[in-house]
Formats: C-alpha cells, structure tokens, sequence
C-alpha cells in the first residue's frame, strides 16, 4: 500500500508539473459549438474539386479515362481513389454510387444525371 501511495504522489506531482507547464486552461463551449458548426456547414457543399469535375463530366456526358487520370493527378490521388471519393461525398446525397467507368469513359450513371445536376447548380 506504501508503494501504492508513493505511486499516487509521484502521479499528482506530475500532473501538477504539467498543469503548471501547459497551463490549466479549461476549453471554451462556445468555440466548440461554433467549430462544429463550420465543419457541419463545410461537410453540406461538395469539395470544390469535385463540383468542378461533375460539371465537366456534365457538359461532355463522359470523360475520357485519361482525362480522368490527369484531373485525379492534379488533385494529387490515383484515377480509382479519385473517382471512389467523388463517389464518397455524393453517397451523402444520392445513396448510390453515382461515377462509373464504362469502357475508355467515366461517366454519371444514367439515372443520377438529373440528380447532380440539380447538385451542382446548387452547390454554384
């Protein structure tokens, strides 16, 4: 029990150390609500990289894969994963996976088309 006590005192000593180091700075509620906030509103829009590749598969009615390629290049990510979080962000939306590659294209599946349409006009 000795030892027990010794531990425990040795623990609040450095738990007071620490507090003294760092401070004992007790976080506001207000910035959490306010940071949750922002994030809930940021989460509601499409990332801006996305909205502007739906239009651009919008306009054509499909892309072709190398096209894709070098847009998920410049977004810094691979084709698959490119197109898997584009897929990703609409779920929230569409409950479906919405990008699909047919042949040498990506495309929107036909049923969703009007649905990001309406999407990206809003997100405009």
């Amino acid at each position: 029990m000795d030892k027990v006590k010794d531990s425990k005192k040795e623990l609040n000593e450095t738990v007071d150390i620490i507090k003294e180091y760092i401070g004992d700075e007790e976080e506001d509620p207000k910035i959490d609500v306010v940071e949750e906030i922002i994030e809930r509103k940021d989460d509601d829009k499409l990332e801006f990289k996305y909205a502007e590749f739906l239009k651009l598969v919008l306009d054509k009615g499909f892309i072709n894969v190398e096209e894709g390629k070098k847009i998920a290049m410049d977004n810094g990510t691979l084709l698959n994963a490119f197109i898997s979080d584009v897929n990703q962000k609409l779920y929230e939306y569409i409950q479906d996976q919405t990008i699909i590659i047919e042949g040498n294209y990506i495309k929107i599946d036909d049923f969703y088309v009007d649905m990001v349409k309406e999407l990206v006009i809003n997100e405009e």
